[in-house]
């Protein structure tokens, strides 16, 4: 099997930033709803390897286009659809979309978004990030001020579940010098579905490295324990199909969201001729597959790679959590 890695990095350059909210599906999670669409299944089924080009489209759209990778119709397009981020709905894309899918892909589509509204961050969270965050405020880091930041609503009261409604929560900021004898006030707004804080006086958010860096580990806490492209590779390099094209001048090739758990990589030389090594692996379990058949290339050595690199990765995980938590507790 060949496969044009031009068409798929062009693919690539269709697709734009999207909105950085959690709770909402990602673009894999969007991706895995496309793949269960009837005629992708059946294209999968006739071993034409269909292939997802992701897009962003205004609001909460994501605009995919499928196409076939495999055998003598290669490069046709399967179709075009729009992915609702917020609930889930697929349509065809185009100026009449109509509703496609059927009872698995509605069915999985109520999970992940179901998944997604937990998404967001707790109580104790966004009290945290409101601390740090709260330091970036001009004049508050210096000195031995005391800062305070507490709810502005109390649990369980009409304002509180209003908050909880619109995915916000506001916190009364204080800071008390010792030396001049003054203390000052601010409203800030953390939105729970964005991990970012609001300075309510000025309207700007408050930003500064230790925000940035506390909010990044907040989002990565939201991300799965998967392998990254980097370690799909290594694991691809212990199928022999892949190693023995990978002579003088030849350079495995991965990156880019084209399958909803898995990362597809193969070898290209720079003769310009691709070699028939491409394979996909699961960025979830590590395994590797033949992306026409299906068929599983795994090895004894790709297995136990995958094995370590999940581990090191749920590592990474736990090292995340325990940072989040020392950043919290010390304030």
């Amino acid at each position: 099997m060949r496969l044009s890695y031009l068409a798929l990095l062009l693919s690539l350059c269709w697709a734009g930033r999207g909105e950085a909210q959690l709770n909402v599906l990602t673009l894999r999670e969007a991706e895995s709803l496309v793949e269960l669409i009837p005629d992708v299944v059946t294209s999968q089924q006739r071993a034409e390897c269909p292939n997802v080009s992701p897009g962003y489209a205004e609001g909460t759209e994501l605009e995919f286009r499928v196409r076939t990778t495999c055998g003598s119709g290669s490069g046709m397009l399967i179709g075009a659809y729009t992915v609702n981020r917020w609930t889930g709905a697929i349509k065809t894309w185009g100026d009449n979309p109509q509703p496609v899918g059927d009872n698995q892909g509605s069915a999985l589509a109520a999970q992940l978004v179901q998944q997604a509204r937990k998404r967001i961050l707790s109580t104790s969270e966004a009290q945290c990030l409101a601390r740090t965050a709260a330091r970036a405020i001009p004049g508050w880091s210096a000195g031995d001020a005391v800062i305070a930041v507490d709810p502005l609503s109390k649990p369980g009261t009409p304002s509180a579940k209003s908050e909880a409604r619109e995915g916000i929560t506001h916190f009364a900021a204080n800071h008390t010098s010792s030396s001049s004898r003054v203390e000052s006030g601010r409203l800030l707004t953390v939105y729970l579905d964005e991990a970012r804080v609001r300075d309510d006086e000025t309207g700007a958010d408050l930003l500064s490295a230790a925000v940035g860096d506390l909010s990044a580990k907040l989002v990565g806490l939201r991300a799965p324990v998967w392998l990254s492209d980097e370690e799909a590779a290594s694991v691809a390099l212990a199928v022999p199909q892949v190693a023995a094209n990978l002579r003088e001048g030849c350079t495995l090739n991965t990156g880019g969201a084209f399958y909803s758990h898995e990362a597809l990589i193969g070898a290209s030389c720079k003769d310009g001729l691709i070699r028939d090594s491409n394979v996909l692996v699961n960025l979830e379990t590590g395994s590797v597959t033949d992306p026409r058949t299906r068929k599983s290339l795994d090895t004894r050595e790709a297995q136990r790679i995958a094995r370590q690199l999940l581990s090191d990765a749920q590592k990474r995980r736990t090292n995340l959590q325990e940072a989040v938590q020392l950043v919290c507790q010390a304030q």
